[in-house]
């Protein structure tokens, strides 16, 4: 992300306590970026209410939201597509789907006001022949090597 176009956001970081999510809040905070990354201990984003309430805690604080990165996710299915039981399905779908359905809800009306508001969800990772890696996760070596992403000041949570 350009610098230009973070300098004084304000960004939201869900799911900033895994893998990808501290390289993603240092490099927010180094182009100009006032970040907030809560922790999966103080807000259950699957609960609507309770993203709501964070909403309105982040729009008091800074007075606006103009970006939600959302980083939640995660596989459950323990390996291929077709043998995801349906408790893994149920698990996917509070991680993947609610979680992006609430916090889409809960911050829309401050990435409508906002002149730059985005909404940014991750893609899956790919394989070298392009194929979608179902269940694949980011792995330390998939990320900027420069980011201390193991406990570094980006790490919020």
């Amino acid at each position: 992300m350009p610098e230009a176009r973070l300098a004084g956001r304000v960004v939201l970081v869900t799911g900033a306590g895994g893998a990808l999510g501290p390289c993603v809040v240092e490099a927010c905070r180094a182009a100009g970026a006032t970040v907030v990354a809560p922790r999966r201990e103080d807000v259950d984003l699957a609960d609507l209410g309770a993203t709501q309430a964070l909403a309105g805690r982040v729009a008091a604080e800074h007075g606006r939201v103009d970006c939600v990165l959302h980083l939640v996710g995660g596989y459950a299915g323990n390996g291929a597509i077709g043998e995801v039981t349906d408790a893994d399905w149920a698990a996917l779908e509070t991680r993947l789907l609610r979680t992006v359905l609430n916090v889409t809800r809960a911050f829309a009306g401050e990435l409508e006001a906002s002149a730059y508001g985005r909404f940014l969800l991750p893609q899956l990772p790919r394989d070298r022949k392009g194929s979608v890696q179902v269940g694949a996760e980011v792995q330390p070596d998939d990320v900027d090597p420069s980011c201390d992403h193991h406990g570094g000041q980006g790490h919020h949570g």
